[in-house]
């Protein structure tokens, strides 16, 4: 197994045969280079070229913003006080095959679920819709003839970032992904983009532009795929590309040698087909300076011409990009291989001591020309950040419903919503999830489970008075397969029992926030509570807050209201808690354990459940 070091970067080759050893992992840390303005970008890339001379490995990251570093033309943003890039350099690195890395990947902490949850965009679709009308003037007026407009997602990762980025590599493999674990910053880079590649004196750019969808159907599929390689649009477009990036490299290649090898090639991955062309010249220098100079960024995120659609992105996006558009990559004596970092989540530092989730951005774009249509573009700025969600997490979203059932007779004339009160509730909250998760969810379909368990329950229900309340749990699987189970439900004491849970929950973790099969730590307090004849454990979060129960969301009687603690603490939004909190009889508030016990010694505590409804309670 690699040596585990806090500090380390692994490229991974996704796209590489099996026993084939072509991810690399960094070594030992000896330097780090920061990256403020024009001086220390030439500073610490001169620094990378004598390490890599003297047989060092070299990493650098750096962000869209250099390109306005080594460019005059375009404004000079103020100097940063954070860096705008990175270089390392390493004693050596590990060359590993796929296996290897993904071992390296699961050392790094104990295996948990981990996946992502997509936030909202930060452009709605009315406002980037207003923002294209006004880069639609420009081209009219040859301003520009094309440029790549962007803008940031928020997401939210849940399980350690090295499992995260291990569950999306393999479930979309590419050859330039990357997993940055510094402590200057962590980052997921998925990107299948080639920003350039030297060996010797020989690079080869591969520019990627030009998207079209994957269809699950195999003809579908190759009806996309031939649409875009036939698409006037697209070719265009990558033409457009080719062309500036051929100008480019012939600021650094031998006079003729800048070829055009390959042109509209269309490259599959897990939820886009994906436009390239090929480019290779012989260079005349392979310095890290002169060639970041000549070429940084890449011209497929930028748009053509170059420069003047630099100076139009600065002015038209409303945050600065950071590493999303920018390059990672590394360098050895005789080789340098950069991505594009695009498909790329930079995280947000970790706050305090929450180590169950982790926020970042992650940028998605696409390029804009005059007959651009804004919904069409919209929609393609969301598909590149699908993937995200795409791998299955390994568990199921569940709901807990009540089913009453009628009198027979009664029964053909009901409603849904009267055989499983707060049924619309159940839905609304696992749509929710599902959308949240990346899970396929059919409401439909919801609908006709729960009337085929209905039926179930009265084919096989033993007839007789205690048994005209059941128990009905429907399982959602990623692929949106369901799976129902049901029982009858037994009477309760009009007063209900409580205990305290042995373990704090995280409240950093955003699954609390959904009802999932994740329920290790629920279950066990379940069964420890009925061992001790009470209905349910109370859960505090790890700053002494009170969350939830195991099954139940908890209420202190205060006056004429129930308070309840908000979702920040930790807790699940159940059915009833959303139900009550909407007609306005609940408000959200901390409670502490002091407050919980004067509320059971007052005759204050309630819990309540969409099975149960609203119970009084109290502590053991």
């Amino acid at each position: 197994m690699p040596s585990h070091s806090a500090s380390a970067i692994l490229f991974r080759n996704g796209t590489a045969a099996a026993s084939a050893a072509q991810s690399l992992l960094s070594g030992q840390l000896l330097e780090t280079w920061p990256v403020h303005d024009a001086q220390t970008l030439a500073t610490a890339l001169t620094a990378a070229d004598e390490a890599r001379a003297q047989g060092r490995f070299v990493v650098f990251a750096l962000d869209y913003e250099v390109g306005a570093v080594l460019e005059a033309a375009v404004p000079q943003p103020e100097k940063h006080a954070a860096p705008i890039g990175y270089v390392w350099i390493f004693d050596g690195a590990q060359w590993l095959t796929s296996a290897e890395a993904d071992a390296w990947l699961l050392s790094r902490d104990a295996v948990t679920a981990a996946g992502c949850l997509r936030g909202p965009a930060g452009q709605s679709a009315a406002r980037y819709a207003l923002k294209l009308q006004e880069i639609r003037r420009a081209i009219a007026e040859g301003e520009i003839y094309q440029v790549n407009f962007t803008f940031p997602l928020d997401v939210t990762l849940y399980g350690h970032p090295a499992h995260v980025f291990l569950k999306l590599a393999q479930a979309q493999p590419t050859a330039y992904a990357v997993y940055i674990d510094m402590p200057e910053y962590q980052v997921l880079s998925f990107s299948p983009e080639l920003f350039f590649e030297v060996a010797d004196r020989q690079i080869t750019v591969r520019p990627m532009k030009g998207t079209a969808p994957r269809a699950p159907e195999a003809h579908a599929d190759s009806a996309y795929a031939a649409a875009l390689k036939a698409s006037e649009k697209n070719r265009a477009e990558n033409l457009m590309i080719v062309d500036l990036l051929r100008n480019d490299l012939g600021r650094v290649a031998h006079p003729g040698s800048v070829v055009v090898d390959r042109l509209f090639d269309v490259e599959a991955y897990t939820t886009v087909h994906q436009m390239t062309s090929t480019i290779s010249a012989t260079l005349k220098t392979s310095r890290l300076n002169d060639l970041m100079t000549a070429l940084f960024p890449c011209g497929s995120v930028t748009g053509a011409p170059k420069v003047a659609a630099m100076q139009k992105i600065q002015a038209w996006e409303s945050a600065p990009r950071g590493l999303y558009t920018g390059s990672i990559g590394w360098a050895m004596a005789d080789r340098i291989q950069a991505n594009v970092a695009i498909r790329t989540l930079i995280l947000d530092p970790p706050i305090g001591e929450a180590t169950a989730s982790r926020t970042g951005v992650l940028g998605v774009g696409s390029g804009i020309v005059w007959d651009s249509d804004p919904a069409d573009e919209y929609a393609e700025c969301l598909l590149k950040s699908a993937f995200l969600t795409k791998p299955d997490p390994g568990f199921t979203l569940f709901e807990t419903l009540r089913l009453e059932l009628p009198a027979a007779e009664l029964e053909a004339t009901l409603p849904l919503v009267e055989l499983f009160p707060r049924y619309r509730g159940h839905r609304s909250r696992l749509a929710a999830s599902a959308q949240a998760l990346g899970f396929a969810f059919d409401a439909e379909a919801f609908e006709a489970i729960l009337w085929q368990v209905k039926a179930e329950v009265r084919q096989k229900a033993p007839v007789s008075e205690f048994s005209r309340s059941y128990r009905v749990r429907i399982d959602l699987a990623h692929n949106g397969a369901w799976r129902s189970s049901w029982a009858a439900l037994p009477p309760l004491s009009e007063r209900v029992a409580l205990i305290w849970a042995e373990s704090p929950l995280d409240a950093s973790n955003p699954l609390l926030q959904h009802k999932t099969s994740v329920r290790t730590t629920y279950d066990a307090a379940i069964d420890r509570a009925v061992a001790q004849q009470a209905f349910d454990a109370l859960f505090c979060n790890q700053m002494g807050f009170v969350c939830e129960g195991a099954r139940s969301n908890v209420f202190v009687r205060e006056g004429n209201r129930l308070l309840t603690p908000p979702l920040r603490c930790g807790l699940l939004p159940g059915v009833l808690r959303s139900e009550l909190l909407s007609r306005g009889e609940a408000s959200e508030s901390l409670l502490t354990i002091s407050d919980i016990k004067a509320a059971s010694r007052e005759g204050r505590l309630r819990v309540g459940n969409a099975l149960r409804g609203l119970m009084p309670a109290y502590l053991k």
